[in-house]
């Protein structure tokens, strides 16, 4: 079949400016993709091809290249039910109607096609087969070259074509849609990869979890991730038979404590609390630790007008005893969902590329908020209910990425019931945290991978300022003992660091150790176990007084941040509150140890003697 016009030059009555101002809509590259996303989704539940509204076999290919000079470009390829010619010029006229093209309530809400597309690039390609036929319908919409034209006026034209979609293995696409965004804008899809899959697989966890796939490819002329699969990335609930594994392969119990030690402490702590505070989550939470089950709790609440909201909260693994990062800050709070998919909080990153945030101050402040023991609280919970009711409790605003409340009532009813549900079982979070805490340390093949991450690390020299002497070659051995001062750049917080080289030592002992010699002014000793098989190297060749510095730099680094990391641990537990000279650090992110320690390792002065 050769290409066939149906419809030639259709004029959209709007200039090349005004789609360009889609550029300038508040909004980011993560969400305006989720817009094209949720739209492939949307066709593929639509009820009246897929009356049960199954995921299951829906497939997506997201391919970002950036091997065109001056032309990276965005193409996207799914199986959804294809658009036949009516509802593809639709979805290109400003100002359609929602009854024509928006099939679910995924796309009830947002900016649509046109919008999501040039807010990305400035070209536009769509090659769609619909459910049943063997006609491909294409369009396109190029604002570079319209914008040569004399009157500047958006033009399109549809063809019919027996034109085929591929995917990436070269199989036919029987129905489907691809869209080829082109002359990406500046900036636009240009940040990290990971943190991309990360969010994909936080936002439509849910929908990866019933079956859909989404796999994710990003090039240039230098490197070609190949297609990745895009994995749920829901956070994971405690569970504690899980953690004593996993502590057993990565880390020691203190004093080489049996696990039936732990899991006594464990449930006579919590028989000590049920004794005071009688209810039946703790009963609950009890069980499922003999049961070794997930601590997670379904939630099924009225909130108003005999409206239920259905959910989980639980209880966040602790991250040492899995094998995806996950911490108590990057999933601090609870998930919303509308349609599936989440539409507020979620993993945070550093850069902030999705903007997605908890938009819930109650949740965010007292329940999972903070440094304390509280913000292992996290759960989702579907909202739907509340948006399909005729009185509409909630709007979801245009990014879908925040909610606001249309009844004060329904608001609070929400957050009360979540504290109830959480304060029920936070004193067994407590009991739980501390007695991991007291019973699990780091083990000295994990110290291995942190001290060779630091090493990484120290590679860049703006990290690590060191003063030395000048000396000529010499082993370990030769400096039994050396006084370093280390100052941290940017505030008043001083060490003394006395390293040891020690060759008394048994062979299984840890490689490096830190004992600390006065708490209060936290000075500490930084102990090099000669005999240990990592220093071999290093000690049997000789070495010059710079690569020695450097290796002592490394050391004092990792075990200095380690003690800090311990030493605020420690004092926070007793106080409840860090310690006053830490306070004042000027650091932009979250003032809890972990992040204290990591700034520290990273501001850090040596100057070799006092």
């Amino acid at each position: 079949m050769d290409k066939i016009i149906l419809k030639n030059d259709q004029e959209m009555k709007m200039r090349v400016e005004n789609f360009e101002q889609y550029a300038k809509f508040p909004s980011t590259d993560f969400l305006m993709l989720c817009e094209l996303i949720d739209n492939s989704i949307s066709s593929y539940l639509d009820s009246y091809i897929n009356p049960g509204k199954s995921i299951k076999g829906f497939k997506m290919e997201l391919i970002i290249d950036r091997t065109i000079s001056g032309n990276p470009n965005l193409t996207i390829t799914d199986n959804s039910n294809g658009m036949d010619e009516f509802t593809l010029e639709k979805a290109l006229i400003l100002g359609n109607s929602v009854d024509t093209v928006k099939t679910t309530e995924l796309n009830v809400h947002g900016v649509g096609l046109k919008q999501s597309s040039f807010f990305l690039g400035r070209k536009i390609e769509i090659k769609t087969i619909p459910r049943g036929s063997k006609v491909t319908y294409e369009t396109e919409i190029n604002l570079k070259e319209l914008s040569k034209s004399e009157d500047q006026i958006i033009r399109y034209s549809i063809y019919r074509t027996a034109g085929k979609i591929l995917n990436h293995e070269n199989e036919n696409i029987i129905n489907g849609t691809q869209i080829k965004i082109s002359f990406l804008r500046a900036r636009r899809l240009s940040g990290s990869l990971d943190v991309l899959i990360q969010n994909l697989g936080w936002k439509y966890g849910q929908y990866i979890d019933m079956g859909a796939e989404i796999k994710i490819k990003w090039k240039n002329n230098e490197k070609d991730s190949g297609f990745i699969k895009v994995l749920s990335c829901l956070p994971k609930a405690e569970n504690i038979s899980r953690w004593i594994e996993s502590n057993q392969k990565k880390a020691v119990f203190i004093k080489n404590s049996k696990t039936t030690d732990f899991l006594k402490k464990i449930k006579s702590d919590i028989e000590n609390i049920s004794k005071k505070e009688n209810n039946e989550m703790i009963k609950s939470f009890y069980d499922k630790i003999i049961k070794e089950s997930d601590l997670i709790w379904d939630f099924n609440e009225e909130i108003i007008d005999g409206i239920r909201i259905i959910g989980q909260i639980g209880i966040l693994a602790d991250p040492r005893s899995l094998d995806v990062k996950q911490t108590y800050v990057k999933y601090n709070g609870f998930s919303l969902y509308q349609a599936g998919r989440a539409v507020a909080c979620g993993p945070n990153d550093k850069t902030n590329e999705t903007k997605t945030y908890n938009p819930n101050k109650l949740i965010q402040d007292d329940i999972s908020g903070g440094t304390n023991h509280k913000r292992r609280w996290f759960g989702w919970f579907d909202l739907d209910p509340l948006f399909k009711d005729k009185e509409k409790y909630l709007q979801l605003d245009t990014n879908k990425r925040n909610i606001s409340w249309n009844s004060n009532i329904a608001q609070t009813n929400f957050d009360a019931a979540i504290r109830k549900m959480a304060s029920k079982l936070d004193s067994c979070l407590m009991a739980i945290t501390n007695a991991q805490n007291i019973f699990c340390k780091v083990s000295s093949s994990a110290k291995k991978e942190q001290i060779q991450d630091l090493v990484k690390t120290s590679a860049n020299p703006n990290n690590l300022i060191m003063e030395t002497n000048r000396l000529g070659s010499l082993s370990l051995d030769d400096m039994e003992e050396t006084l370093y001062t280390v100052k941290i750049e940017g505030e008043n917080l001083n060490f003394k660091i006395n390293l040891k080289n020690m060759n008394n030592l048994p062979k299984e002992d840890d490689f490096i150790t830190y004992e600390s010699e006065n708490s209060e002014d936290l000075d500490l000793s930084v102990i090099l176990n000669l005999n240990h098989d990592l220093w071999k190297p290093i000690v049997t060749d000789e070495i010059n007084s710079a690569s020695l510095f450097s290796f002592h730099k490394i050391c004092i680094t990792f075990c200095l941040s380690q003690y800090i990391f311990d030493y605020l641990n420690n004092e926070f537990n007793k106080e409840k509150e860090l310690p006053p000279r830490f306070r004042d650090m000027k650091i932009f992110r979250n003032k809890t140890y972990t992040d204290i320690a990591c700034v520290i390792a990273n501001r850090i002065s040596i100057t070799n003697g006092k």
